[in-house]
């Protein structure tokens, strides 16, 4: 076998080497980068699970603990609206018209006061 050509070959052989070793160092880079960008994601993803499951508690917390519309009887709002006809009308009775027990709500449109 002719020398050059060995070394030839052998150049060839490294040069080729060479390349596949930078390409595989490329991949490895891209491959870290990918995994340290999903386990980024995974905690970004616990932390917003661990808010919502958070937040979910301090609301139910907060529902049960608030009243609503439907928690009060029709009863109560014609009790409050005639305490404040009776509260009202000792001070201006010409001010407040009587309220109807039929037709009581909390939305009753009050008479312009006159002193």
């Amino acid at each position: 076998m002719d020398e050059s050509y060995v070394r030839d070959s052998f150049a060839r052989l490294n040069e080729s080497r060479r390349r596949l070793a930078d390409a595989t160092r490329e991949r490895i880079a891209k491959l870290s980068r990918a995994v340290a960008d999903c386990e980024r994601f995974e905690k970004q993803m616990a932390d917003i699970q661990q808010w919502s499951a958070h937040v979910s508690t301090l609301l139910d917390l907060r529902k049960s603990g608030d009243v609503s519309a439907l928690d009060v009887p029709d009863e109560y709002k014609v009790c409050y609206l005639t305490h404040f006809q009776q509260e009202f009308t000792l001070a201006h009775p010409a001010c407040f018209p009587p309220i109807s027990f039929f037709s009581a709500s909390l939305s009753f449109p009050l008479v312009p006061v006159r002193f």
